[in-house]
């Protein structure tokens, strides 16, 4: 068990969501001599005096910049500290060889962290220095330091995780929040000739290539070497590695929702993939056809606006809520369906999005994409995270994490790389290349590929993708659902609650829906792990998990029933 002690900030905020995300067991604590744990995480604004003198004799994690200097465990008194954006690279000795090894695959060569606070001692810490940061300027200086049984991140990749999470390490924009387009505007874009529309989208989709950052492999990397290993529940159900799924939005077009869906329905049927389909309240009411509303209904649907023209953006926060509030209403009665999910038209995102949805009561949400090529205001952007997580939401000095799960979009973004002067092959090297990276780390992949929206050509260029899209996901380790289905899973898992004592480790469902293919992994010594397939959990059931040496035995109590069987770990390299 680990004991974080943080305040509900920016800090705080993001090295709980990294604990949530893998799902390590940990508790929060308020004061130091609660401690009663194996590690103990504290944020630098937590570091005190009693603080210090428990790093000494036990376990500890600091992040930051200390409130009180570590001048007996690191020989550091004083020092300043600067936000500042950084590079760490890829080679350093904290980064186990399995990551080291897959960023060399990707070509990726260091973690970029976005702007967040740095500390910068007066004199060289004393310890083992097991990664430097490199600054704008090209300078080193140490990022993380070991001291006995404590590590120092000089640097807080807690903010720098929650920075990523709602893209907050943007410049700000002077108080400008993009103008929606008005409908008049939007109908003349996609009634214009394609060579018109094209000279449009190559300068707005200029060519930009962001790196996909590391931090939360870097942020779980650092309680393994601080705890001495570290226990959690794998990403996806058993036996997947990874998972994927498609989503196909359906444009504001008559097309769209006509011949442009019928071609997609033909293909999604020779694919035999589970589709989840974006669909657009206002065109839906007025271009959707029996035929086409009787196939939607037998899918999974989520709510991709009121009229796709910037409706996410445009007044209040109260008025947005309404605004997907009333579309989700009116697909609701269309289809005679519940939807739980939704997507901002071209990923339209505001500050009062993530507020905006909660208060709707959506369920999970797909607008935040991990490298974003899609939306003009917010291009380059980008969470550059490909796993679940929910947004943080600012009650006063406050942070929380909201109601509502997010699922980031995976780039690129059907076919606009074609609209950025990229021919097909590329096209597809893209996508390869996303689908290879998120396999290997273990993410999800959420693909978008619209139906055809300009007309029979765009549809057939579009199913193509597609068929190209589905054939790259065709892997026994990836697990392809429904938007719904990877959502579903991922509220089953953050209801799963791990106890940790001397022999071994109890997990337990206290969530209302039962969690089948429950993977615990146990990482200890170097690269190496035990993984432990747990039977079906009922609600309010659980599962013991006793470790002796590496054979696992569980005891399965629930509903007045006791089941024990035997298994034995899979015992395999971490990167294997």
């Amino acid at each position: 068990m680990i004991d974080l002690l943080a305040g509900e900030d920016r800090s705080g905020f993001g090295i709980a969501c990294a604990l949530d995300v893998e799902r390590i067991p940990y508790r929060r604590i308020r004061r130091p001599e609660d401690f009663d744990a194996r590690l103990l995480i504290v944020s630098g604004g937590q570091v005190t005096p009693a603080v210090l003198r428990f790093a000494v004799r036990t376990p500890t994690l600091i992040m930051g910049s200390p409130a009180s200097p570590p001048r007996e465990l690191f020989g550091v008194g004083e020092g300043g500290t600067v936000r500042t954006a950084a590079e760490i690279s890829l080679q350093e000795p904290i980064w186990p060889e399995p990551v080291r090894v897959a960023a060399q695959r990707f070509g990726k060569e260091a973690l970029r962290v976005p702007k967040a606070p740095a500390f910068c001692p007066d004199t060289h810490p004393g310890g083992t220095v097991l990664a430097k940061l490199r600054n704008p300027e090209g300078a080193l200086q140490p990022a993380i330091v070991r001291s006995g049984s404590c590590h120092w991140s000089l640097v807080d990749l807690g903010v720098a995780f929650a920075h990523l999470l709602d893209e907050s390490y943007l410049p700000p924009r002077d108080g400008r929040t993009p103008r929606p387009l008005s409908r008049s505007a939007l109908q003349l874009y996609y009634r214009a000739p394609e060579s018109i529309r094209r000279i449009f989208q190559r300068r707005v989709y200029r060519r930009l290539h962001a790196e996909l950052a590391q931090l939360l492999e870097l942020l779980k990397q650092l309680v393994r070497s601080a705890a001495g290993g570290l226990v959690r529940v794998a990403r996806w159900p058993a036996p997947y590695a990874s998972a994927a799924t498609l989503a196909h939005d359906l444009e504001p077009t008559r097309f769209a929702y006509t011949q442009g869906l019928e071609a997609l329905a033909g293909e999604i049927g020779r694919s035999g993939h589970p589709p989840t389909f974006g669909v657009v309240a206002g065109p839906a009411a007025r271009y959707l056809t029996q035929r086409g509303a009787d196939h939607l209904r037998g899918h999974d649907v989520l709510c991709h606006g009121l009229e796709h023209r910037g409706e996410t953006l445009a007044g209040s926060r109260e008025a947005i809520a309404h605004g997907i509030s009333v579309a989700r209403a009116r697909l609701e009665k269309q289809l005679d369906r519940r939807i739980t999910g939704f997507r901002s038209p071209r990923l339209d995102r505001s500050p009062d999005l993530p507020w905006a949805l909660e208060r709707a009561g959506f369920r999970y949400d797909s607008s935040y994409p991990d490298v974003d090529r899609e939306n003009m205001s917010h291009f380059g952007a980008g969470v550059r995270l490909n796993v679940p997580y929910r947004l943080p939401l600012a009650e006063g000095e406050r942070l929380r994490p909201s109601a509502c799960l997010e699922l980031p979009v995976s780039a690129p973004d059907c076919i606009q790389p074609l609209f950025e002067g990229d021919d097909v092959r590329t096209l597809r090297r893209a996508v390869r290349e996303k689908v290879a990276f998120v396999h290997a780390t273990g993410g999800l992949y959420v693909g978008i590929v619209h139906a055809g929206v300009f007309g029979a050509r765009d549809s057939a260029r579009r199913t193509a993708h597609l068929a190209f899209v589905r054939d790259q996901l065709r892997h026994r380790d990836i697990w392809l659902a429904t938007a719904s289905e990877i959502a579903e899973w991922w509220f089953a898992r953050e209801r799963l609650e791990i106890e940790l004592d001397a022999r071994g480790l109890t997990v337990a469902n206290r969530g209302d829906r039962p969690a089948q293919g429950v993977r615990v992994v146990l990482e200890y010594e170097p690269q190496k792990e035990t993984i432990c397939d747990l039977p079906l959990l009922a609600p309010g059931a659980s599962a013991r998990v006793e470790i002796e040496e590496l054979s696992l035995l569980w005891t399965t109590p629930g509903r007045g029933i006791c089941q024990e069987s035997t298994v034995t770990g899979e015992v395999r390299e971490a990167g294997g």
